[in-house]
């Protein structure tokens, strides 16, 4: 099991790269290839709770309406400044 990773509130408003551990299902599967598919998520951190961290990868200019990605903090194993 991973080690939580603890996400700085000052990173709000940064762009970052987010890895993260995405669930996937398997069918007619032998279990020794069963595994979590590691992600990576790019954006500006748009939002950040106890149980989330919101990513943008676009806005309109005149509103809040864009694209978001919201990822639970138990799925992430890291996160760079770009």
């Amino acid at each position: 099991m991973n080690k939580p990773v603890i996400i700085q509130e000052n990173l709000l408003e940064s762009r970052v790269c987010v890895t993260w551990l995405d669930s996937c299902g398997f069918i007619n599967t032998d279990l020794d290839e069963v595994a979590l598919a590691e992600c990576k998520s790019e954006g500006v951190v748009s939002a950040l709770n106890d149980d989330m961290i919101v990513l943008r990868s676009s806005i309109y200019t005149d509103s809040e309406t864009g694209d978001y990605t919201a990822l639970p903090l138990g799925c992430i194993t890291g996160v760079e400044m770009l």
